[in-house]
């Protein structure tokens, strides 16, 4: 069920909480395109949250989360 929500970009924003395992989250996430900031881009970032464990799932490939993953490597 979940893997169908994570591919299905085309939905909703959603919060589910599965049992007491983890939330799902999926939100739309907005930018500008590189060479034209009257278009605005949207993505699907998917979120899984586990009592020890975050798993991200994006829509394009990019970098949007280095700085977050650099914090949590460096420890802050």
């Amino acid at each position: 069920m979940i893997l169908e929500d994570i591919v299905n970009t085309e939905q909703r924003p959603k919060i589910e909480e599965i049992e007491d395992d983890y939330i799902y989250i999926s939100l739309k996430m907005f930018d500008y395109h590189k060479n034209d900031e009257r278009k605005l881009l949207e993505e699907q970032i998917s979120l899984v949250l586990g009592k020890h464990y975050v798993l991200s799932f994006q829509e394009n490939e990019n970098d949007d989360f280095d700085v977050l993953k650099e914090r949590i490597n460096n420890g802050k």
